[in-house]
């Protein structure tokens, strides 16, 4: 089942940043809030880490709350030692990496200050492309329920990886 292959760690280039996924009730019968008109007001957001290494080993989380603890709790049992970790400029990934037991080498890459590729390797734009990717998908549903995003995630993320491999066998003949 995809929702049981997660990675239980990513080493070497690690990648890691939030994207946020509209917020949906499709599918409930009851909702918690007043029905919304289409294409009217402002729209909750369901926040989802996601983190990759160069590897090609990627996981997910769906997040409450988009908070510096709910990150960490998502974010470091996936991290090994000795390894290099790439965000954007969120400051809670530089404390989570303060609060490690181990040394892990943390890149920060800052949009606003120009900032896409650090030493040349270091960028977050692997993972970019992977949300994007996903976001085009999703686009084939007409949204999804936020209760199921994490099946759609994990669906994703396996037919990726699928793909991925399916690649690597043309690629060694």
């Amino acid at each position: 089942k995809p929702r049981e292959t997660k990675p239980s760690e990513l080493h070497g280039i690690i990648e890691a940043d939030e994207t946020f996924i509209n917020l949906s009730e499709k599918g409930c019968r009851e909702l918690d809030r007043k029905a919304r008109k289409r294409g009217g007001g402002d729209v909750e957001k369901v926040p989802v880490l996601i983190a990759l290494d160069r590897h090609g080993a990627v996981t997910h989380k769906v997040l409450n709350r988009n908070t510096k603890e709910e990150l960490a709790s998502a974010l470091v049992p996936m991290l090994t030692a000795e390894s290099v970790l790439c965000t954007d400029g969120n400051v809670s990934y530089q404390s989570i990496v303060k609060s490690l037991p181990f040394k892990l080498d943390h890149k920060r890459l800052v949009a606003s200050s120009g900032e896409r590729v650090i030493e040349t390797i270091y960028h977050i734009q692997t993972l970019n492309n992977w949300m994007m990717r996903f976001k085009q998908w999703l686009k084939q549903f007409n949204g999804v329920g936020s209760i199921y995003l994490d099946n759609y995630l994990s669906w994703f993320r396996k037919m990726d990886q699928a793909e991925l491999e399916d690649s690597w066998v043309v690629y060694a003949l």
